[in-house]
């Protein structure tokens, strides 16, 4: 059941990735600063790449913006609290692969991937990769390594 629910979410995000591009854009914008919650702590990756992107944001714009760091619980901190922002156009969230799992690994989330956010747009594309200890200490993780070399034999992940 809880891996319905994240394809379910999943295919809203990518629904919505799709039409993010329709809407009107409004003149003069920003008029204030705008704020970047993320769900990390200061220093992390996401960190470092929200404050690039927001350097960024600030030159193209003419316009303040502001890295927040909101870290614990899973990322869910951060995104009840930009949940429950005035929704104009004023904090933006910076999401990984938490904000789709989080509904699927707590039933009492106070926000919902689907009915609180809409996503602007993808900013980067990050590769995850598993790695072990360099000496295995198993035959289990020879074959393990050996997946990553094409060399996994029977092993199956």
């Amino acid at each position: 059941m809880k891996f319905r629910r994240i394809g379910a979410v999943t295919a809203a995000l990518l629904g919505f990735f799709a039409l993010s591009g329709v809407g009107h854009a409004q003149e003069n914008f920003p008029t204030r600063p705008i704020r970047i919650v993320i769900p990390y702590s200061p220093g992390s990756v996401a960190d470092v790449f929200a404050r690039i992107i927001a350097q960024n944001m600030q030159e193209q714009w003419k316009g303040t913006i502001v890295v927040e760091s909101k870290s614990g619980a899973n990322g869910s901190i951060a995104a009840e609290e930009v949940a429950r922002a005035a929704p104009d156009g004023y904090t933006w969230l910076l999401v990984t692969a938490f904000f789709t799992a989080s509904p699927a690994l707590s039933i009492s989330l106070r926000w919902d991937p689907i009915r609180d956010f809409i996503p602007v747009g993808q900013v980067c594309r990050a590769p995850n990769v598993f790695i072990v200890p360099h000496e295995p200490a198993s035959e289990e993780r020879r074959g393990i390594r050996g997946v990553g070399q094409g060399q996994a034999g029977d092993t199956e992940l």
